[in-house]
Parts: C-alpha cells; structure tokens; sequence
C-alpha cells in the first residue's frame, strides 16, 4: 500500500486501536484526516526499517493517547520536537529499539507511562534532563534491559510509582536519589552488592524487587514500614540479621529469602515481622530449623530447604508448624510435616 486510503475510518466510529504492520506509505497527505480519525486513540506502528518517530503517520491521529513504536529499529529520537499530536498522548513505548540517548523526551509533556526497555542507554546522566518536563504526570517508568551502570537521580519526579530498573549493569546502589512517591521498584538481574541506601527513605514503597544480584548483606539497613512484598532471592547472603525497619513497624507479608547460601539466622531476625504470612528459605545453606520462626504468629506458607536435621532440640516446633497452612521441606530425609507429627512420641518427656 503507498497511499493511506482516505475517508475509510469514517466507517468504523468504535475503532480506537490501530495496528500498522509493516506497511509503507509513499504518498501521505500532510493534511491530518480529523475528524475521521479522530477517535483512534491507541497506534501500533511496526516497520523493521524505521529508525526515526513516524511524524507523518502519526499526524494523521491527533487524539491519540497511546503510541507504540515497539520492536522497530529506532535509533534517533530528535524529531520529537515536531510531533504533532494534541497534549492527549499519555504512553509511550519505545521497547526493542536502538536508542541510546533520551534525551529529546523533553519535548514531550503530559506523558503518565514510558517504556523504553531493551534499548542501549547507557549514560544515565542525560535521563533526569529528558524527564523535566512530565515530572507532574509520569506515574510508570521501564529503563529495563539496558545498559544503566547507575541509578538515574529521579527525586524531582514528584508522581512516579512505577519504576523499573531490572537487568541493567548498575553496580552502584549509592547512585541516584529516587522520589519518595515510588510503591514499586524492580532492581532485578544488576550487580549491586548492598541494598540502595535511598530505599530506606521511601515511605510508599509497597514492593521491592532485588533478586539475582550479588547482595551479601542485609546488616544496618532499615527498610521502609511501608514494604509488604520483599524479593530478595539469587544473592550472596549467608547472615539474616535482626531485620530493621522504619519505627520499628512492619506491614511486610511476602518475603523471598530463596537460594541464597543462608547459615544462619538470628534469633531476633523476624521479631518486627507481625504481619509475615508467606516465607520461603529454599535451597538455602540452613541444617536446622530456625528459632527465629517461632516468632512468626501468622505465617500461612513455608518453605524451607530438603537438607534439613531434627532432634528433639526442636520439640518447639512441633504445635507451632500446625498453625501453618503450607510447609514445604524435609528434614531427616523425611517430609518436615511428618517429621515434627512423629517427633514428640520419638522425643521422651522429662
């Protein structure tokens, strides 16, 4: 097809999504076809020789709220100042492209979503400058699967919720100030050996996501009271401290503690976790059942490792593991469930 047929859309007044695969227009009137297209809200444009913003595609949607211009070969975003769109556009996806520098975002304003995952930005220091102007209205950022070696500084981003970072190179976790609106926030696949000290000041922070990095430890770090949901897993932590938190107050529910090569944990470790209700230890380093458990009141699931031993030293567990409503792991060789049913007519009462 070499020209866009006009009037057509005229005949669909319900259509709002419209998915342009691999078409190439040669002849596109600069004058936009509203209102016949005026209700298209969503543009899907797919092409594998575009390397730029289609303008003159775009163009001839003025209402539109979403564009994706996802797996294309853009590399130059520079047209950007020419886009023209009504200030209705609020999601960007730019996901499986070449861009490494996003910096011409600053001519965009109003945008509540960004997508810019599996691209090559690298250099974090051009990103806070591209974001200026949607500091009031971007709610969900995605710099995933790039090239980031630092926390981009998003203090100023005085409505985002949504941010995330995974599978970047960032080795830095004292990089970058992040904004105190931030609910969700996904670190995943970097190689950060400690926990961002600017979690710690995040007083909406609802889930945190840090598995598969190289954190060894969780000592002196206060997390927000806020937390309920903490990804942890595929590190190198072999201590589980006392666990801190913000006034000494904890609303965490979830937590993954999963391959980790976990020795041993404090007594004290889970004593500020009043509202834990899902725990998993699996395949971690632990030959016994801790005590630090027994201070957990309303956990429903646990898992724990198939290494573990039993004796009668842990007779304490024996009532308390039936308040559980899943546990998972063996202990002696044998299911840890059957374990602790059969260990009091095993163990002789003194």
């Amino acid at each position: 097809m070499s020209i866009f047929p006009p009037d057509w859309l005229k005949l669909l007044p319900k259509l709002e999504t419209l998915d342009i695969d691999n078409v190439t227009f040669g002849q596109l009137s600069s004058k936009p076809l509203d209102p016949s297209a005026s209700h298209i809200k969503n543009l899907v444009y797919r092409h594998p020789n575009l390397t730029e913003i289609p303008l003159k595609v775009v163009a001839l949607f003025p209402d539109l709220t979403r564009l994706d211009l996802r797996f294309n070969s853009i590399s130059d975003l520079n047209n950007l100042k020419d886009l023209k769109v009504r200030r209705n556009l609020s999601e960007l996806c730019l996901d499986y492209n070449h861009i490494d520098n996003i910096g011409p975002l600053f001519y965009l304003t109003g945008i509540e979503r960004l997508y810019i995952p599996h691209n090559r930005i690298c250099d974090h220091k051009h990103i806070p400058y591209a974001l200026i102007p949607n500091e009031n209205s971007l709610k969900h950022l995605d710099l995933s699967y790039n090239c980031l070696t630092q926390i981009p500084d998003l203090l100023f981003m005085s409505e985002l919720r949504y941010l995330y970072l995974h599978y970047n190179n960032i080795s830095t976790p004292s990089s970058g100030l992040l904004p105190t609106s931030l609910t969700n926030l996904d670190l995943e696949g970097n190689v950060m050996t400690t926990i961002p000290e600017s979690i710690s000041k995040l007083p909406n922070l609802y889930y945190l996501e840090l598995r598969n990095n190289k954190i060894k430890s969780m000592a002196d770090f206060e997390f927000p009271t806020s937390l309920a949901y903490l990804h942890i897993s595929d590190n190198d932590i072999e201590v589980i401290p006392s666990l801190q938190f913000s006034n000494n107050i904890s609303k965490l529910a979830l937590m993954y503690l999963s391959r980790n090569p976990i020795k041993t944990i404090a007594d004290d470790a889970f004593s500020n976790l009043h509202e834990l209700s899902y725990l998993y230890l699996s395949n971690t380093h632990l030959v016994r059942l801790p005590p630090a458990l027994l201070t957990l009141n309303k956990l429903n699931d646990l898992y724990l490792p198939y290494t573990l031993t039993c004796s009668c030293d842990d007779m304490a567990f024996t009532t308390w593991y039936q308040n559980l409503q899943y546990l998972r792991g063996k202990c002696n060789g044998t299911d840890l469930s059957l374990m602790l049913h059969q260990l009091p007519s095993q163990c002789p009462v003194s």
